[in-house]
Protein backbone atom coordinates (compact mmCIF):
# COMPACT_ATOMS: atom_id res chain seq x y z
CA UNK A 1 0.00 0.00 0.00
CA UNK A 2 2.83 2.61 0.73
CA UNK A 3 4.31 2.01 -2.09
CA UNK A 4 1.41 2.64 -4.54
CA UNK A 5 1.08 5.53 -2.60
CA UNK A 6 4.62 6.98 -3.31
CA UNK A 7 4.11 5.95 -7.10
CA UNK A 8 1.03 8.23 -7.27
CA UNK A 9 3.01 11.38 -6.02
CA UNK A 10 6.16 10.71 -8.25
CA UNK A 11 4.05 10.53 -11.06
CA UNK A 12 2.48 14.09 -10.21
CA UNK A 13 5.72 15.52 -9.54
CA UNK A 14 7.16 14.53 -12.42
CA UNK A 15 3.94 15.42 -14.45
CA UNK A 16 4.66 19.45 -12.82
CA UNK A 17 8.26 19.50 -14.13
CA UNK A 18 6.52 19.47 -17.29
CA UNK A 19 5.32 22.77 -17.91
CA UNK A 20 1.42 22.03 -18.33
CA UNK A 21 1.28 25.23 -15.65
CA UNK A 22 0.19 23.60 -12.97
CA UNK A 23 2.16 23.95 -9.99
CA UNK A 24 2.66 21.59 -6.81
CA UNK A 25 1.14 24.08 -5.01
CA UNK A 26 -2.26 23.68 -7.43
CA UNK A 27 -1.37 27.48 -9.10
CA UNK A 28 -1.58 28.78 -12.53
CA UNK A 29 1.32 29.54 -14.40
CA UNK A 30 1.17 32.62 -17.12
CA UNK A 31 0.06 31.38 -20.93
CA UNK A 32 3.09 31.05 -23.32
CA UNK A 33 5.33 32.65 -20.21
CA UNK A 34 7.79 31.15 -22.38
CA UNK A 35 7.55 33.08 -25.93
CA UNK A 36 6.45 29.93 -27.34
CA UNK A 37 4.64 30.45 -31.25
CA UNK A 38 1.91 27.11 -30.57
CA UNK A 39 0.12 29.03 -27.34
CA UNK A 40 -3.55 29.50 -27.95
CA UNK A 41 -4.66 32.39 -27.17
CA UNK A 42 -8.23 32.69 -25.36
CA UNK A 43 -11.13 34.40 -27.41
CA UNK A 44 -13.23 37.30 -25.89
CA UNK A 45 -16.99 37.07 -26.65
CA UNK A 46 -18.58 39.16 -29.41
CA UNK A 47 -21.63 41.42 -28.40
CA UNK A 48 -24.49 40.11 -30.89
CA UNK A 49 -25.51 43.72 -31.90
CA UNK A 50 -21.74 44.71 -33.45
CA UNK A 51 -21.48 45.34 -36.89
CA UNK A 52 -19.63 42.56 -38.89
CA UNK A 53 -17.65 44.57 -40.59
CA UNK A 54 -16.39 46.93 -37.52
CA UNK A 55 -18.24 50.04 -38.67
CA UNK A 56 -21.25 51.90 -38.56
CA UNK A 57 -24.62 50.91 -39.87
CA UNK A 58 -25.49 51.65 -43.81
CA UNK A 59 -29.27 50.51 -45.91
CA UNK A 60 -26.95 48.00 -47.51
CA UNK A 61 -26.88 46.29 -44.56
CA UNK A 62 -30.61 46.41 -43.65
CA UNK A 63 -32.93 43.22 -45.13
CA UNK A 64 -34.64 44.41 -48.86
CA UNK A 65 -36.67 41.19 -49.52
CA UNK A 66 -37.90 42.75 -52.86
CA UNK A 67 -33.94 43.70 -53.83
CA UNK A 68 -35.11 46.82 -55.23
CA UNK A 69 -32.86 48.95 -53.02
CA UNK A 70 -34.82 50.07 -50.68
CA UNK A 71 -34.72 49.02 -47.29
CA UNK A 72 -37.61 47.01 -45.82
CA UNK A 73 -37.75 49.91 -43.50
CA UNK A 74 -38.93 52.37 -45.85
CA UNK A 75 -39.99 50.20 -48.57
CA UNK A 76 -43.69 51.47 -49.11
CA UNK A 77 -43.93 47.99 -50.95
CA UNK A 78 -42.06 45.28 -49.40
CA UNK A 79 -42.77 42.86 -51.35
CA UNK A 80 -42.99 44.19 -55.09
CA UNK A 81 -40.13 45.82 -56.51
CA UNK A 82 -40.51 49.61 -56.95
CA UNK A 83 -37.46 51.50 -56.50
CA UNK A 84 -39.19 54.82 -57.17
CA UNK A 85 -41.79 54.30 -54.55
CA UNK A 86 -44.64 55.43 -56.81
CA UNK A 87 -47.77 56.39 -54.80
CA UNK A 88 -50.13 57.95 -56.58
CA UNK A 89 -53.04 58.52 -54.16
CA UNK A 90 -50.65 59.40 -51.39
CA UNK A 91 -51.96 57.05 -49.02
CA UNK A 92 -48.51 55.16 -47.63
CA UNK A 93 -48.72 52.31 -49.99
CA UNK A 94 -46.93 52.09 -53.43
CA UNK A 95 -49.05 51.64 -56.68
CA UNK A 96 -47.24 48.45 -57.08
CA UNK A 97 -48.99 46.43 -54.83
CA UNK A 98 -51.68 48.17 -54.08
CA UNK A 99 -55.38 46.31 -54.39
CA UNK A 100 -57.22 47.83 -57.59
CA UNK A 101 -60.03 46.65 -58.60
CA UNK A 102 -61.13 47.42 -61.72
CA UNK A 103 -64.27 44.55 -63.11
CA UNK A 104 -64.87 46.28 -66.23
CA UNK A 105 -61.00 47.09 -67.37
CA UNK A 106 -61.83 50.27 -68.07
CA UNK A 107 -58.53 51.85 -66.30
CA UNK A 108 -60.64 53.53 -63.37
CA UNK A 109 -60.39 51.91 -59.88
CA UNK A 110 -63.95 50.53 -59.00
CA UNK A 111 -63.52 52.78 -55.77
CA UNK A 112 -64.25 55.95 -58.01
CA UNK A 113 -66.09 54.29 -61.22
CA UNK A 114 -69.74 55.33 -61.81
CA UNK A 115 -69.89 52.20 -64.22
CA UNK A 116 -68.26 49.08 -62.04
CA UNK A 117 -69.47 47.19 -64.59
CA UNK A 118 -69.57 49.00 -67.72
CA UNK A 119 -66.33 50.30 -69.53
CA UNK A 120 -66.27 54.32 -69.52
CA UNK A 121 -62.83 55.38 -69.15
CA UNK A 122 -64.13 58.72 -69.76
CA UNK A 123 -66.70 58.86 -67.04
CA UNK A 124 -69.36 60.99 -68.67
CA UNK A 125 -72.39 61.79 -66.74
CA UNK A 126 -74.65 63.89 -68.03
CA UNK A 127 -77.62 64.59 -65.42
CA UNK A 128 -74.55 64.95 -63.03
CA UNK A 129 -76.57 62.08 -60.57
CA UNK A 130 -73.00 60.01 -59.71
CA UNK A 131 -74.52 57.47 -62.80
CA UNK A 132 -72.33 56.94 -65.47
CA UNK A 133 -74.26 57.47 -68.68
CA UNK A 134 -72.95 54.15 -69.83
CA UNK A 135 -74.48 52.47 -67.36
CA UNK A 136 -77.66 54.50 -66.00
CA UNK A 137 -81.22 52.82 -67.00
CA UNK A 138 -82.35 55.44 -69.30
CA UNK A 139 -86.23 55.04 -69.41
CA UNK A 140 -87.95 57.37 -72.57
CA UNK A 141 -91.28 55.91 -72.69
CA UNK A 142 -92.45 58.30 -75.70
CA UNK A 143 -88.64 58.72 -77.30
CA UNK A 144 -88.15 61.68 -77.71
CA UNK A 145 -84.58 61.09 -76.11
CA UNK A 146 -85.82 62.96 -73.04
CA UNK A 147 -85.13 60.71 -69.93
CA UNK A 148 -88.48 60.14 -68.16
CA UNK A 149 -87.33 61.09 -64.90
CA UNK A 150 -87.10 65.14 -66.39
CA UNK A 151 -89.33 64.94 -69.30
CA UNK A 152 -92.27 67.12 -68.66
CA UNK A 153 -94.37 65.07 -70.90
CA UNK A 154 -93.66 61.40 -70.13
CA UNK A 155 -96.24 59.73 -73.02
CA UNK A 156 -96.21 62.06 -75.49
CA UNK A 157 -93.36 63.12 -78.10
CA UNK A 158 -91.61 66.30 -77.57
CA UNK A 159 -87.95 66.73 -77.45
CA UNK A 160 -87.92 70.36 -77.11
CA UNK A 161 -89.81 70.23 -74.01
CA UNK A 162 -92.15 73.73 -74.51
CA UNK A 163 -93.97 74.72 -71.85
CA UNK A 164 -95.73 78.24 -72.69
CA UNK A 165 -97.47 78.92 -69.66
CA UNK A 166 -94.45 77.68 -67.50
CA UNK A 167 -96.53 75.16 -65.25
CA UNK A 168 -93.94 71.76 -66.02
CA UNK A 169 -96.50 70.47 -67.67
CA UNK A 170 -95.43 70.35 -71.42
CA UNK A 171 -97.93 71.82 -74.31
CA UNK A 172 -97.85 68.50 -76.18
CA UNK A 173 -99.49 66.29 -73.41
CA UNK A 174 -101.24 69.29 -70.98
CA UNK A 175 -104.95 68.71 -71.29
CA UNK A 176 -106.29 71.70 -73.19
CA UNK A 177 -110.03 72.45 -73.45
CA UNK A 178 -111.00 74.26 -76.21
CA UNK A 179 -114.77 73.74 -76.74
CA UNK A 180 -115.44 76.71 -79.54
CA UNK A 181 -112.48 75.32 -81.74
CA UNK A 182 -110.71 79.12 -81.75
CA UNK A 183 -107.31 78.22 -80.41
CA UNK A 184 -108.19 79.77 -77.26
CA UNK A 185 -108.54 77.69 -73.92
CA UNK A 186 -111.76 77.38 -72.05
CA UNK A 187 -109.97 78.64 -69.42
CA UNK A 188 -108.78 81.97 -70.01
CA UNK A 189 -111.30 82.18 -73.60
CA UNK A 190 -113.80 85.18 -72.43
CA UNK A 191 -116.23 83.65 -75.37
CA UNK A 192 -116.35 79.47 -74.40
CA UNK A 193 -118.62 78.59 -76.74
CA UNK A 194 -118.18 81.03 -79.98
CA UNK A 195 -114.96 81.29 -81.60
CA UNK A 196 -113.47 84.38 -81.08
CA UNK A 197 -109.34 84.00 -81.58
CA UNK A 198 -108.70 87.55 -80.76
CA UNK A 199 -110.66 87.86 -77.82
CA UNK A 200 -112.45 91.03 -79.09
CA UNK A 201 -113.99 92.95 -75.90
CA UNK A 202 -114.90 96.70 -76.26
CA UNK A 203 -116.62 97.44 -73.03
CA UNK A 204 -113.77 95.26 -71.53
CA UNK A 205 -116.19 93.38 -69.25
CA UNK A 206 -114.61 90.73 -69.82
CA UNK A 207 -116.62 89.04 -72.08
CA UNK A 208 -115.82 89.10 -75.76
CA UNK A 209 -117.83 90.84 -78.00
CA UNK A 210 -118.54 87.96 -79.72
CA UNK A 211 -120.70 86.66 -77.35
CA UNK A 212 -121.40 89.65 -75.58
CA UNK A 213 -125.33 90.23 -74.98
CA UNK A 214 -125.06 94.23 -73.49
CA UNK A 215 -122.50 95.16 -75.89
CA UNK A 216 -124.34 97.33 -78.94
CA UNK A 217 -124.12 96.27 -82.28
CA UNK A 218 -121.82 97.87 -84.36
CA UNK A 219 -122.76 101.23 -86.43
CA UNK A 220 -122.91 99.25 -89.84
CA UNK A 221 -126.11 100.75 -91.02
CA UNK A 222 -125.19 102.92 -94.35
CA UNK A 223 -121.71 100.77 -94.11
CA UNK A 224 -120.11 100.13 -97.39
CA UNK A 225 -118.61 96.47 -98.68
CA UNK A 226 -115.72 95.78 -100.98
CA UNK A 227 -113.94 92.91 -102.34
CA UNK A 228 -110.28 92.26 -101.72
CA UNK A 229 -110.30 93.18 -105.63
CA UNK A 230 -111.62 96.89 -105.12
CA UNK A 231 -115.12 95.48 -106.28
CA UNK A 232 -117.87 97.54 -104.68
CA UNK A 233 -120.23 94.99 -103.19
CA UNK A 234 -122.85 97.01 -101.97
CA UNK A 235 -124.14 98.26 -99.08
CA UNK A 236 -124.94 97.14 -95.19
CA UNK A 237 -129.00 98.96 -95.09
CA UNK A 238 -132.54 97.00 -94.56
CA UNK A 239 -133.96 99.51 -97.35
CA UNK A 240 -135.05 96.98 -99.43
CA UNK A 241 -135.71 99.94 -102.36
CA UNK A 242 -132.22 101.16 -102.39
CA UNK A 243 -130.48 99.91 -105.96
CA UNK A 244 -127.10 100.08 -103.57
CA UNK A 245 -128.35 98.05 -100.59
CA UNK A 246 -127.75 94.30 -100.37
CA UNK A 247 -131.46 94.23 -98.58
CA UNK A 248 -132.77 94.43 -102.07
CA UNK A 249 -133.38 91.28 -103.65
CA UNK A 250 -133.69 92.66 -106.96
CA UNK A 251 -131.04 95.07 -107.04
CA UNK A 252 -127.60 94.57 -108.52
CA UNK A 253 -125.92 93.65 -105.38
CA UNK A 254 -129.03 92.23 -103.00
CA UNK A 255 -129.72 89.75 -105.96
CA UNK A 256 -129.13 85.66 -105.38
CA UNK A 257 -128.31 85.42 -108.94
CA UNK A 258 -126.04 88.61 -109.43
CA UNK A 259 -122.24 87.89 -110.40
CA UNK A 260 -121.75 90.75 -107.88
CA UNK A 261 -123.77 90.02 -105.16
CA UNK A 262 -122.62 88.18 -101.92
CA UNK A 263 -125.87 86.37 -101.65
CA UNK A 264 -124.72 84.97 -105.17
CA UNK A 265 -123.56 81.12 -103.69
CA UNK A 266 -122.04 80.22 -107.42
CA UNK A 267 -120.70 84.17 -108.05
CA UNK A 268 -117.41 85.28 -107.54
CA UNK A 269 -117.91 87.23 -104.49
CA UNK A 270 -120.76 84.69 -102.84
CA UNK A 271 -119.43 81.08 -103.34
CA UNK A 272 -118.44 79.47 -100.55
CA UNK A 273 -115.00 78.06 -102.26
CA UNK A 274 -114.45 81.91 -103.66
CA UNK A 275 -110.86 83.23 -102.05
CA UNK A 276 -113.18 87.07 -102.83
CA UNK A 277 -116.47 85.52 -100.79
CA UNK A 278 -117.66 86.17 -96.56
CA UNK A 279 -118.54 82.60 -96.93
CA UNK A 280 -115.31 80.76 -97.09
CA UNK A 281 -114.39 80.21 -93.42
CA UNK A 282 -110.24 79.64 -94.69
CA UNK A 283 -109.77 82.54 -96.86
CA UNK A 284 -107.37 85.56 -95.88
CA UNK A 285 -108.82 88.07 -98.34
CA UNK A 286 -113.00 88.24 -97.81
CA UNK A 287 -114.83 91.67 -98.45
CA UNK A 288 -114.18 94.59 -96.06
CA UNK A 289 -116.50 97.00 -94.18
CA UNK A 290 -115.74 100.60 -94.29
CA UNK A 291 -117.81 103.21 -92.41
CA UNK A 292 -117.31 106.88 -93.38
CA UNK A 293 -114.47 105.46 -95.10
CA UNK A 294 -112.74 104.13 -92.36
CA UNK A 295 -112.00 99.87 -91.93
CA UNK A 296 -114.09 98.49 -89.23
CA UNK A 297 -113.58 95.35 -90.16
CA UNK A 298 -113.88 91.95 -92.66
CA UNK A 299 -116.80 90.49 -93.54
CA UNK A 300 -116.22 87.07 -93.63
CA UNK A 301 -117.06 83.56 -91.50
CA UNK A 302 -113.23 82.75 -91.35
CA UNK A 303 -112.77 82.74 -87.55
CA UNK A 304 -109.45 83.96 -87.55
CA UNK A 305 -109.43 87.12 -89.04
CA UNK A 306 -110.67 90.10 -86.98
CA UNK A 307 -111.98 92.26 -86.44
CA UNK A 308 -114.95 90.25 -88.21
CA UNK A 309 -118.45 90.38 -88.65
CA UNK A 310 -120.44 87.37 -89.43
CA UNK A 311 -122.48 87.44 -93.31
CA UNK A 312 -125.17 85.41 -91.36
CA UNK A 313 -125.48 88.10 -88.95
CA UNK A 314 -125.34 90.89 -91.69
CA UNK A 315 -128.31 88.98 -93.55
CA UNK A 316 -130.90 88.90 -90.19
CA UNK A 317 -129.59 92.44 -89.77
CA UNK A 318 -130.89 93.77 -92.96
CA UNK A 319 -134.01 91.60 -93.30
CA UNK A 320 -132.68 88.57 -95.33
CA UNK A 321 -132.85 85.60 -93.29
CA UNK A 322 -132.91 83.34 -96.31
CA UNK A 323 -129.44 83.92 -97.07
CA UNK A 324 -127.92 83.13 -93.89
CA UNK A 325 -125.91 79.44 -94.39
CA UNK A 326 -125.49 77.83 -90.85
Amino acid sequence: MMRTFLLLTALIVSAGGCGTGIGTNGATAPDNEGGSPDAIQPQQPVPDDAPLDGGGSSDADEPDDDRDGVPNRTDNCISDPNPFQEDSDGDGIGDECELVFDLDGDGVEDLVDNCIFDPNPSQEDSDGNGIGDECEIFLDFDGDGVENSIDNCMFDPNPFQEDSDGDGIGDECELVFDLDGDGVEDSIDNCMFDPNPFQEDRDGDGIGDVCDIDIPPPPLVESLIFADDGQFLGVISDNSFDPDSIANSFGTYGSSFNSLSIWNSFGTYGSDFSSLGPWNRFTSTPPEIFEGGVFVGYLTTNNFLAPRFDPNDIALLVGRPEQVRR
